[in-house]
């Protein structure tokens, strides 16, 4: 960025428009305890401890993480459209 060695990385994000790392982290984090919790796949061990603590905070803080998750199921369909004759 054509910054001398002290510049603070605060400054420097904030200068860049990046994020700061921590929120972006926590971000991403709440998405995918949501996605795993809509899809059945959350489990609530210790609720109050740990990574089981994101989803918890999550739907205290906010109504719209009790909401539902748009998900499309996988399904093969291996019949052939077509008809060989000879």
């Amino acid at each position: 960025m054509g910054t001398i060695r002290t510049t603070l990385t605060v400054a420097m994000g904030a200068h860049s428009g990046l994020q700061p790392l921590d929120l972006v982290t926590q971000g991403e984090a709440s998405i995918a305890s949501h996605h795993l919790w809509r899809l059945g796949c959350w489990s609530y061990l210790h609720p109050s401890q740990g990574h089981g603590c994101i989803l918890t905070k999550l739907q205290k803080s906010d109504p719209i993480f009790n909401n539902r998750v748009d998900v499309m199921e996988l399904v093969f369909n291996l019949e052939p459209k077509y008809m060989v004759t000879v």
